[in-house]
């Protein structure tokens, strides 16, 4: 009796069906405390094992026993487990559940070697392959393995386990466990469904269920991270100084004094241990300690195709979001505290080392690092009005295609016609080739070949015959034989310019307001079927119009029109679901680009803006050129160790997007919460920061470490959608209480929980009650589905007369998917983790009998009326409030202790933060319920 959990003890004292636990454990030599009997009874109802009833009438230290419960007494895993495997029954990813479930129960089926815990990382996050989650990794590594089985692969097993960092011994034991686990649910009738009766699940659909069943089957085990507002994404492009944290990592400890660019190729090194020594890095400083690493993705210096980390076409899925794979190791390196050790001189002699070796000059006795730039900025191409006319030379995705603007077309025919003269090029050895040098190569138009200026982006020398470059006027990608580049002439010009440092002619351009779905891309990146439907819409070579909003770092925000219809696309993918609309503030970072923030995009569309009115031309400063050309400073080897006179420690690296997680549950409420070191989320970076929402994470058991916080351990990070915490939390729990606001109008918070005694406000189990704000606008709709999820659920594990187990409804699984909705304010009640304190009529509660007559697993939810959301009066003034924002918007000019958005509860701060608000999709759905029309200031 020992050798089990108390939980699956307290299930076997049921099935002798001699009394009440408590009772039947009391007979034992020696019984459990009657307090942990009384808790393990309370897992049990919560788990759903058992019913807060015995025989229809409420006991607390009993319950009738639940198909979940049988289950749970009959397999040999824990109770978690085995309602891991229910729920993947009810779901229809049994198969998936028990390999996942087996996995869990066998300690170790991932090797961890110390000393090479980079290494272990980087195997654990390819086995995970962008879904963030433990899990999904042990079912991957579980199915390769049966793959390899299946094709007799079996002699080089051992060679194969070591490299990929798997356990041989352990999965043997995964798989005989797997083996016992389905010839014990055959008992129960838990099997796959028929193949024709089966639905079918594409990959992104398999994944988000498997997460839904997670978060079913460890329940309250959630924490949360990301409640991030302007203030704090201010603070982290001030922590990376402007430079995008999406591929950006900080080191600290290295004084300005000691001119850090000496020391370039030593930082190089830090990172190659644990890269690829093709990764491009490029490192920066700012006269501070800090020292600032960007990534750039393998093979890319141009940011060609191949290399674009938001579209399906990349192999590497090891991460899913915006944020580069790089950062993500270079962070975990950091957390191991290896002590990175740089080698310096003193000041003075750093200068003249400099000096000395040609990278840096006194310009009127300043010392100064000398910088070089490729690309005349005199000639850079960029929108100078509101909307670009032209033509689209080349998609990679939504967020990334080119447009050759129609008054630069005249200048790239004359580049052409120079190119496509012999007496301008040269031939030229593959050895000579390196990567980034300017070449004439070959591009197909229509049924011809002509010569176009490229850039080499990769010369493999394994394939003696092939290099890849990149067509800088079109913007795509080509891998190329010999006989088709050549060699620019030195000194060849076109207008007064060398061709080599003639800037591309083409602009490039992402769509503005719209992002992938967590549903139909669940690792961030754009689908091969969102870009098909794309090219079919507008094919390249198409004319089209481009609405401007804003110029940033080189890269135009716009709308697109095609054709005779200005069509605008962004409604267009809105309609194929293939996107989710972003307010006009979230136009930063979505991409592998380096682009500013918020700000810089607002204030670059307040000036064109200004610009239009005042008819003045529009006209790029000196930064945002910088941002074009990228000047390129001097490089050194950097001093031999030998001549050095101090050794710095430097500290990290670190990045601000690292993720501050904490749980809602009563018990771990003031407690900091960790993702254990050995997990693919032991590094957990918030790759959304510009979606203020809440994100969610799920674990499969907590631990209170030495220093009292809690350690997560096996967790999966849940997909991107607005308000998923509060809907599974209110799908898969025992209970829950609505809180409404003070107008009574909407809901602002659930309680969850197994709720409290009857008639009283005591709590059942305080330790794992979970306050939850809602952030998404949840109404009776939304909880009359969630009641028929509840319901179905609930009438598939019932037990009826003369059966083992429920038969299988298909359709139950696609309810989850459909009641997505809005963003909503988040609040928290008056009195958190209170039961009964809403001081409530009867005729305000909207009650519905449970139809099984108490027995079902996943009762109905209790919803309480809601109030209209204003009266004619409050209505007057709520237009008021919203005529205020856009005053302050047109006078750009805020009072100096802010304003109050009374339509949506929120305080603003400044104009920028006013201009954001405005346009937030929760804003303007409310503008719409009370009928304001905006006005022209």
């Amino acid at each position: 009796m020992q050798r089990q959990s108390l939980e699956t003890v307290v299930l076997k004292s049921k099935l002798i069906d001699m009394g009440a636990p408590e009772t039947v454990l009391g007979l034992a030599m020696d019984p459990p405390l009657k307090s942990d009997i009384h808790n393990a009874i309370l897992q049990l109802k919560e788990l759903g094992g058992l019913l807060n009833t015995v025989n229809g009438e409420f006991v607390l230290n009993d319950g009738d026993m639940t198909f979940i419960g049988k289950v749970m007494a009959h397999l040999p895993v824990d109770i978690r487990v085995s309602r891991l495997i229910v729920l993947g029954h009810t779901f229809s990813v049994v198969d998936e559940a028990v390999i996942i479930g087996a996995a869990l129960s066998v300690q170790g089926v991932f090797s961890e070697h110390y000393n090479r815990e980079m290494t272990t990382y980087a195997t654990k996050l390819a086995w995970a392959n962008g879904t963030g989650s433990d899990l999904i990794a042990l079912l991957t590594a579980y199915k390769v393995y049966q793959e390899r089985v299946r094709q007799n692969q079996r002699e080089f097993d051992h060679r194969w386990a070591e490299r990929c960092g798997i356990q041989l011994r352990m999965m043997h034991e995964v798989v005989e466990l797997v083996q016992e686990i389905n010839h014990r649910l055959a008992y129960f009738n838990i099997q796959p469904i028929p193949a024709p009766y089966a639905g079918v699940m594409n990959e992104y659909e398999r994944c988000i269920i498997l997460k839904v069943v997670f978060a079913g089957a460890f329940y309250p085990n959630f924490a949360v991270y990301g409640e991030n507002d302007a203030d704090s994404e201010k603070e982290t492009f001030r922590i990376t100084n402007g430079r995008n944290p999406c591929n950006t990592v900080i080191l600290q400890g290295l004084p300005s004094k000691h001119i850090g660019q000496l020391y370039r190729k030593s930082i190089k090194e830090i990172f190659w241990n644990f890269l690829e020594r093709s990764t491009k890095i490029d490192v920066s400083f700012d006269n501070s300690e800090k020292v600032y690493v960007t990534f750039t993705p393998s093979r890319s210096d141009i940011d060609s195709q191949l290399g674009a980390y938001l579209t399906e076409y990349q192999d590497n899925h090891d991460v899913s979001g915006n944020v580069l794979v790089e950062v993500y190791k270079a962070v975990k390196y950091g957390q191991l505290n290896r002590g990175l050790k740089l080698n310096v001189l003193n000041p003075g002699k750093a200068q003249d080392y400099a000096l000395d070796h040609g990278v840096a000059e006194r310009t009127s006795g300043e010392f100064q690092w000398k910088k070089q730039e490729k690309m005349n900025r005199d000639y850079v191409v960029y929108p100078r009005k509101n909307y670009i006319d032209g033509k689209l030379t080349h998609f990679v995705h939504l967020h990334k295609f080119f447009i050759l603007p129609r008054e630069e077309a005249q200048d790239e025919d004359r580049i052409r016609t120079l190119l496509n003269s012999s007496a301008n090029l040269e031939s030229v050895r593959k050895e000579q080739l390196k990567v980034g040098m300017m070449v004439a190569a070959q591009r197909q138009f229509g049924n011809n070949l002509y010569f176009c200026r490229a850039r080499v982006i990769d010369n493999d020398f394994s394939q003696p015959q092939k290099v890849e470059v990149f067509f800088i006027d079109f913007g795509n990608t080509a891998n190329l034989s010999m006989a088709c580049i050549r060699l620019i002439r030195q000194g060849l010009h076109a207008n007064d310019c060398l061709v080599e440092q003639l800037p591309p002619r083409a602009i490039e351009c992402r769509l503005a307001c719209i992002a992938p779905t967590a549903i139909s891309a669940i690792r961030g990146r754009w689908t091969e079927e969102t870009i098909r439907r794309f090219t079919n819409k507008i094919p390249v070579n198409s004319k089209v119009r481009a609405d401007v909003y804003a110029f940033v770092d080189g890269i135009a925000y716009v709308t697109l029109n095609h054709g005779y219809h200005s069509l605008q696309l962004d409604g267009l993918w809105l309609q194929l679901e293939k996107v989710v609309r972003r307010t006009r503030g979230e136009y930063s970072p979505l991409g592998s680009e380096v682009i500013s923030g918020l700000s810089d995009v607002i204030f670059d569309h307040d000036r064109r803006m200004a610009c239009e009115l005042l008819k003045h031309p529009y006209i790029l400063d000196d930064v945002q050129i910088d941002a074009i050309v990228k000047p390129q400073e001097a490089e050194v080897n950097a001093p031999p160790e030998n001549i050095c006179d101090k050794q710095l420690s430097l500290k990290g690296p670190t990045s601000p997007l690292t993720a501050n997680l904490f749980s809602l549950t009563k018990s771990a409420s003031m407690k900091n919460c960790r993702i254990e070191r050995n997990s693919v989320n032991s590094v957990l970076l918030d790759n959304n920061y510009q979606d203020y929402h809440q994100k969610m994470l799920v674990a499969t058991h907590i631990k209170k470490s030495g220093n009292g916080d809690l350690l997560l351990y096996q967790t999966t990070v849940m997909p991107n959608i607005p308000g998923l915490m509060a809907l599974l939390s209110l799908i898969f729990c025992p209970t829950a209480e609505f809180c409404r606001d003070s107008d009574n109008s909407r809901f602002i918070s659930v309680l969850t929980g197994l709720g409290s005694k009857p008639g009283t406000k005591i709590p059942m189990f305080e330790e794992h009650d979970m306050q939850i704000p809602l952030d998404i606008k949840l109404d009776h709709d939304d909880i009359e589905c969630i009641n028929q999820l509840r319901y179905s659920m609930s009438s598939l594990l019932l037990l009826r007369n003369g059966q083992d187990v429920p038969e299988l409804e298909n359709h139950a699984r696609y309810k989850l998917q459909q009641k997505i909705r809005d963003l909503t304010l988040k609040k928290f009640p008056p009195k958190p983790f209170v039961w009964n304190q809403c001081d409530v009529k009867p005729t305000e509660l909207l009650q519905i009998s449970d139809l099984h007559n108490g027995a079902s697993i996943f009762p109905f939810l209790t919803s309480l009326k809601l109030d209209p959301m204003a009266t004619e009066e409050q209505t007057e003034r709520l237009n008021k409030s919203c005529k205020e924002l856009y005053e302050i918007i047109s006078i750009n000019r805020i009072q100096k202790d802010g304003v109050k958005c009374l339509l949506c509860d929120a305080y603003l701060n400044g104009v920028i933060q006013v201009r954001l608000h405005v346009f937030t999709k929760l804003h303007q759905d409310r503008e719409a319920e009370i009928g304001f029309i905006k006005q022209k200031y």
